[in-house]
């Protein structure tokens, strides 16, 4: 199944966040900027804003894609 451009960007953009969070809980040497959390945080707010402009189905055929292991039959 395709999703939609915003679809993915919302997923692009948790892997990163995600990846960020684990870089600051896990890595003492890690440090960020206030200018470098304000576009983190601006970042999550965008992708926020698109996922509820998201198709209702659409986010519902993500959820289960995600949910369920994929078959290589």
């Amino acid at each position: 199944m395709m999703f939609s451009k915003d679809l993915i960007f919302v997923a692009e953009i948790f892997l990163d966040l995600l990846r960020v969070r684990h870089r600051a809980d896990y890595d003492p040497g890690s440090h960020y900027s206030l200018s470098e959390t304000i576009v983190f945080i601006n970042a999550a707010e965008e992708a926020i804003l698109k996922l509820m402009n998201v198709d209702q189905l659409e986010r519902i055929a993500f959820l289960a894609y995600l949910a369920f292991p994929h078959r290589k039959d």
